[in-house]
């Protein structure tokens, strides 16, 4: 985990613990024989992140475009026939993060993983990206 001076944020406790549950979920998800999780939390002039890349199984081209919509899952089936998961996390990592005024960017390649980057407008930057 890498922690790099951020101011805080004025965003609902609630709200971003479920972000960053979701996130994590789903990068240990895509580990399925084992891995490495990085965090990594950051400010830049403009912006304050988090950031969370795995060591998973990445994400195929045909599977971006559907990636934060609600019910899509690459997960499979269980044997009984059941969907292992439901496909709503990073759809309620999306909804929540656009609902505080943040960005979500995610970067991949498959078979070697993928990061997801929560962004939100740093509180004390003026108009001109400033602090």
């Amino acid at each position: 985990m890498q922690l790099n001076p951020a101011p805080v944020l004025p965003v609902r406790v609630d709200w971003m613990h479920t972000v960053l549950g979701n996130l994590l979920d789903n990068a240990e998800e895509a580990m399925p024989e084992g891995g490495r999780v990085d965090i990594e939390v950051g400010a830049d002039a403009k912006t304050v992140w988090v950031k969370f890349s795995d060591e998973g199984v990445g994400i195929k081209p045909q599977d971006w475009q559907r990636i934060f919509e609600p019910f899509y899952t690459t997960k499979g089936v269980t044997g009984e026939g059941q969907q292992n998961k439901p496909g709503l996390g990073l759809a309620v990592v999306h909804g929540l993060v656009k609902e505080m005024g943040g960005e979500i960017d995610v970067t991949s390649t498959p078979g070697h993983g993928a990061s997801f980057r929560v962004r939100f407008a740093r509180p004390d930057a003026d108009a001109s990206g400033k602090s």
